[in-house]
């Protein structure tokens, strides 16, 4: 897909940043290799976050898997109407306390989200593309995954694979599948002097 008037930046950011976005039309015939798995898991694995603790882990099946299936069945029906054409879809559950003391990590969930852009960054930089999903069976996938409610979380799925041909979606879907632009600078922050 081309850059549309609305992806161009007014600051020298990276075109990778620009680049990166969450389309719905996945290929289904194509397949991610072991090799791409371990570098998307690994971008996360190096994502900062508070005290070094790595809340984070990340539940995978791959397109074809009797998981897969399960994976697929855990997400809200708009969106398994999409992500059954995706190459991998992941689940991330983050643990809510540090390892050490125990006491609770007010930011868990802000550092798998660190992780979580690591992956969809690094997906960027090998052309292939993510889509993350809060629409998930909450209740459900944290039983599926036998979570304990008190100590983890299942915070978000997403869907991993090469880009597809837009006319494979719904009608719907094929008119929301573009590329966004983002709020201006000024916005989003307040900068002092």
């Amino acid at each position: 897909m081309t850059q549309s008037s609305e992806r161009q930046t007014s600051t020298p950011v990276d075109e990778l940043f620009v680049k990166r976005w969450s389309p719905r039309a996945f290929d289904a015939q194509y397949e991610l290799s072991d090799d791409q798995l371990e570098t998307l898991l690994g971008a996360a694995r190096w994502a900062p976050s508070s005290y070094n603790e790595q809340p984070w882990e990340f539940k995978v099946a791959l397109r074809g898997s009797k998981e897969f299936s399960e994976f697929l069945d855990l997400l809200v029906d708009a969106n398994q109407v999409w992500a059954k054409r995706a190459s991998a879809l992941f689940f991330i559950i983050g643990r809510k306390h540090f390892k050490e003391s125990g006491q609770l990590n007010p930011v868990y969930q802000f550092d798998c989200g660190s992780a979580w852009m690591s992956i969809a960054t690094q997906a960027t930089m090998i052309d292939l593309y993510t889509h993350g999903m809060a629409g998930i069976k909450r209740s459900e996938a944290e039983a599926y995954f036998g979570v304990n409610g008190d100590k983890y979380e299942v915070i978000c799925a997403f869907a991993a694979g090469k880009q597809g041909d837009v006319s494979d979606l719904p009608e719907d879907l094929q008119k929301a599948e573009k590329l966004r632009g983002r709020e201006d600078i000024n916005e989003i922050s307040k900068i002092y002097h």
